[in-house]
C-alpha cells in the first residue's frame, strides 16, 4: 500500500474538463523528505493528475494546449525525477530497497492499464510528442489506443513531485484531456503554497483565460 503523507498545500482547480464523459482533477497524495542521496532531508510534495470517465467513453489523449507546449510548470521549485524510473511508472519492486526508497515519488506518465491503476509495470504510454521535460516543465502528448478501450472509472494519468526552493512555490497546470468521443477540453489548476494574494491572482488569471475561450 502506498504511503499517504498529507501536508497543508493549496489546490485550486481553475477549469475542469467540460465534457459529459470525462473530467479532470489534481490530488495531493504525499509530502515528506527524501532519504536517498543527493536529496537527503530535502522536502517534497507529490500530486496525481486523474481523470474520471463515465459511460462508454473511449478516452485517448492528454497533453499541453498545443503540441510541444508545457502542460505543468513549476515556479519556486523543480520537478523530481528519479533516474531509476526514467518517466516510466515507478518500479514497486524497488521500494524499500536500500538506496531506492525515493523511487516511489518520481514524476511519471501512465495509462489506465498501468501502475497505479493496475499492477502492471510496462513501458510508458505511446507518445505523439516528447517527453521533453525540464526541471521546471513537463512536456508531452500521448495517446491511449488499446483494444477495447472502454474503461469507466477514475484513473491516474500522471504523477509529479515538486522540490520547493523555499516556503513559497506553485505548479500551474494548463493541459487538454479528451477522448475519441469528445473534443479535448482544457483542464487548468494551481497547486502549491504561495501567498494568499498570489494564489488568488493566479486563479483570477486562469478564469480570465477561460472566459476568453
Amino acid at each position: 500500500m502506498r504511503r499517504q503523507l498529507f501536508a497543508m498545500a493549496s489546490v485550486v482547480v481553475i477549469g475542469a474538463v467540460a465534457s459529459a464523459d470525462i473530467t479532470g482533477s489534481v490530488v495531493h497524495t504525499a509530502s515528506g523528505t527524501f532519504i536517498n542521496a543527493p536529496n537527503i532531508g530535502v522536502p517534497f510534495e507529490t500530486y496525481e493528475l486523474q481523470v474520471t470517465v463515465t459511460g462508454d467513453d473511449a478516452w485517448t489523449v492528454a497533453g499541453g494546449p498545443t503540441v510541444g507546449a508545457p502542460w505543468v510548470t513549476v515556479s519556486g521549485g523543480t520537478f523530481y525525477q528519479n533516474l531509476a524510473s526514467d518517466m516510466n511508472p515507478p518500479n514497486i519492486s524497488l521500494w524499500g530497497w536500500l538506496g531506492f526508497e525515493d523511487v516511489e515519488w518520481t514524476s511519471f506518465y501512465t495509462t489506465h492499464m498501468l501502475f497505479p491503476n493496475t499492477g502492471a509495470l510496462l513501458p510508458s504510454p505511446g507518445f505523439a510528442y516528447g517527453p521533453a521535460d525540464t526541471d521546471t516543465a513537463l512536456v508531452a502528448d500521448w495517446f491511449w489506443t488499446p483494444d477495447g478501450n472502454y474503461y469507466p472509472g477514475t484513473f491516474t494519468i500522471a504523477q509529479f513531485t515538486v522540490i520547493p526552493d523555499g516556503d513559497e512555490w506553485w505548479a500551474t497546470g494548463n493541459m487538454l484531456i479528451g477522448s475519441l468521443e469528445t473534443t479535448p477540453q482544457p483542464f487548468e489548476f494551481v497547486v502549491g503554497v504561495p501567498e494568499p494574494v498570489s494564489l488568488a491572482l493566479l486563479a483570477l488569471t486562469g478564469l480570465a483565460l477561460l472566459r476568453r475561450r
